[in-house]
């Protein structure tokens, strides 16, 4: 019955630690502070590094993501003159994941020297190498053509594009709960 719980604890810690979160949000500009915002639009798109090969895909969904948060906030897409734009920075980084070795992977790791004698010493391992994506919201307001509030994302990418979608469902419902305005 013990070793029940103990996986079960396991499993809950494990689920519960998600491949997204919000990385960054700044506070709003106080000069956005009493003002009316009722539309806004994708506006600039600036890429950090190379795309990789599902980016279309994802680019379509985080942008489908931003649609319904800012819908479901009360504002509309508006093409012309929109009061809001909304300017996306994307990169992916290559990450490596390593461990150290113990004393426990000795027999692995042995080192002969003049066939007598050996040493052991710990070392970094690689365990697994993934693709980490981040995406940073720039809101600008139009009139004063002055950003005003700043959010950013990050979590492990997958080729797995259900899985992908969503995560980047996800992460977007994390940050527009941190999103300090609704359409006026």
């Amino acid at each position: 019955m013990k070793n029940l719980k103990l996986i079960a604890l396991a499993f809950l810690v494990i689920t519960s630690c998600a491949p997204v979160k919000v990385a960054t949000v700044s506070k709003l500009s106080q000069k956005a502070e009493g003002k009316t915002y009722k539309t806004y639009n994708i506006g600039g798109l600036e890429l950090k590094s190379i795309p990789g090969e599902n980016f279309s895909k994802n680019l379509q969904h985080v942008v489908g993501a931003i649609d319904k948060q800012m819908q479901d906030r009360g504002f509309v897409r508006g093409p012309v003159n929109p009061d809001l734009l909304i300017n996306l920075g994307i990169s992916v980084t290559d990450e490596v994941q390593t461990r150290e070795t113990t004393i426990r992977d000795a027999p692995y790791q042995v080192k002969y020297y003049d066939g007598r004698s050996y040493g052991w010493k710990s070392e970094e391992i690689v365990v697994d190498e993934y693709k980490d994506g981040h995406v940073v919201l720039d809101f600008v307001d139009t009139k004063q053509n002055e950003m005003i509030w700043q959010g950013g994302v990050t979590g492990t990418l997958t080729n797995k594009q259900k899985k992908m979608d969503k995560r980047i469902d996800t992460v977007f419902d994390l940050l527009f709960k941190k999103f300090p305005l609704k359409a006026n």
